[in-house]
């Protein structure tokens, strides 16, 4: 408790300061003003009426971080100092919680389980991995390119993708194991594949519920409909109303699919609103149609026949051609229900459901 305090004291006697006002759908634009001379408290445990001021101090221990900070010290060098204790070439273990962190976004798996539970008491899966990364881009400057093209140069960055029930999977590092993807990535996903504005952020809600051109039936009639209306009110109720009026379409984004990073890829689980929105939303509905002006509407038009449609359609949804059994199966179902455009529109909507639009892989 007290190290949190002392750690927190480097960064008072500041404010955030408003410089350009948030226009619709949009959050606001601001700076770090220095308020005043920094002073920082912290409640008396006994006597929470009591406030016991706190001079800041870095957490880890060293003859240079233990040094007493000048009382006139002004906000701006409070702040410097504390980037520089946490920076420092004698703090290893930022590096390496930076290094486990971009492993376990690479790789869906981390040398410390939980990723952001890290420390000297706690052990690491391949020490001398994330040593010799660490180390290496600690001297080097923390240079993230550097780091980004060491880790997506090894073996195990470019095996095959196992799932971690598997017996590869089970092993450590002995594969890339495929996790689920953030609300952000989710969101650009869904931007390319159904062919959204690209300045979300910009765009209201509303607008992107609405059909490229003209009006639309909703797929299932009343069903449809319904389900629809509950996605919207179950995302309502986890904020997602709130968060579309402050951050436009990619908060709303956030409250339906955001997830604490610190929880295991393995415990992470979908939810029925997230369900209900990819599966009946309108804007999902509405941009799966073969319309004009739809992604679907372009690749009907332009494709020489209905192979070279289906791999447009899985290279643009899931960056892939579509497999032997894929494209049987397909081709069954166009068989089956013989009109082309319905079976296109099924395809699509299909691929935005499958687990792989939502997965890394």
């Amino acid at each position: 408790r007290e190290q949190f305090h002392e750690f927190a004291a480097f960064f008072s006697g500041t404010r955030a300061k408003p410089i350009v006002r948030a226009m619709s759908g949009q959050l606001p634009v601001f700076e770090v003003e220095v308020q005043g001379r920094p002073r920082y408290t912290m409640p008396d445990l006994k006597n929470p009426t009591r406030q016991i001021p706190v001079a800041p101090k870095f957490f880890l221990a060293s003859a240079k971080a233990d040094a007493k900070l000048p009382e006139t010290i002004d906000a701006v060098a409070r702040r410097t100092l504390g980037a520089s204790y946490i920076t420092g070439q004698d703090n290893p273990w930022f590096a390496r919680a930076f290094v486990n962190r971009m492993w376990y976004a690479l790789m869906g798996e981390s040398f410390y389980d939980a990723v952001d539970d890290i420390g000297p008491e706690r052990t690491a899966k391949a020490p001398e991995v994330i040593e010799t990364l660490a180390d290496q881009w600690q001297k080097g400057g923390y240079d993230i390119r550097w780091l980004l093209r060491t880790i997506m140069g090894t073996e195990a960055y470019q095996r095959r993708v196992r799932a971690t029930t598997t017996a590869a999977g089970k092993t450590a590092f002995a594969s890339n194991c495929p996790s689920r993807l953030r609300s952000d990535q989710i969101v650009e996903a869904l931007s390319l594949a159904l062919g959204l504005p690209e300045d979300l952020v910009a765009v209201p809600t509303a607008a992107l519920n609405r059909a490229p051109e003209g009006k639309n039936k909703p797929q299932n009639g009343k069903k449809a409909v319904e389900s629809a209306r509950l996605a919207s009110a179950a995302a309502q109720g986890k904020g997602q109303g709130k968060a579309t009026r402050l951050g436009g379409p990619r908060a709303a984004f956030n409250a339906l699919f955001g997830i604490d990073p610190s929880i295991p890829n393995d415990d992470v689980m979908g939810t029925i609103p997230q369900a209900l929105f990819l599966m009946n939303g309108p804007m999902v509905h509405n941009r799966t149609q073969a319309r004009p002006g739809t992604v679907l509407g372009e690749i009907l038009a332009t494709a020489p026949d209905d192979r070279a449609a289906l791999n447009a359609l899985y290279l643009r949804v899931l960056s892939r051609q579509p497999n032997a059994k894929e494209v049987e199966a397909c081709t069954a179902y166009m068989g089956k229900v013989g009109h082309r455009v319905e079976v296109f529109e099924d395809i699509y909507w299909a691929l935005i459901n499958s687990t792989e639009f939502v997965s890394r892989r």
